[in-house]
């Protein structure tokens, strides 16, 4: 259907005058032009599924630098225990 023919319809019914009807087509238009359409969503769901991935490599990236830096930390505290533990008993 074209815009001319849902004028016309919208006229020929009595309801809507000429400047009515063309104002309603017009705002049905816009309406449907901002709606996504599948291929719209496809690409949304697609760019999505991309940045989950990134997350979780970024996550595991994180999750072993932590596992790094507590296990230093806590071989270094071993150490300084065992170095104060030693000074004690000698």
């Amino acid at each position: 259907m074209n815009v001319l023919n849902a004028i016309n319809i919208l006229t020929g019914q009595g309801q809507f005058d000429r400047q009515q009807a063309e104002a309603t087509v017009k705002a049905m238009i816009e309406l449907l032009n901002k709606t996504a359409s599948s291929d719209d969503l496809v690409l949304q769901k697609a760019e999505i599924r991309v940045i989950v991935a990134e997350l979780r490599a970024a996550i595991m990236e994180s999750k072993s630098d932590l596992i790094r830096w507590v296990v230093s930390f806590g071989v270094l505290q071993f150490a300084m225990i065992s170095a104060l533990l030693l000074k004690l008993v000698s």
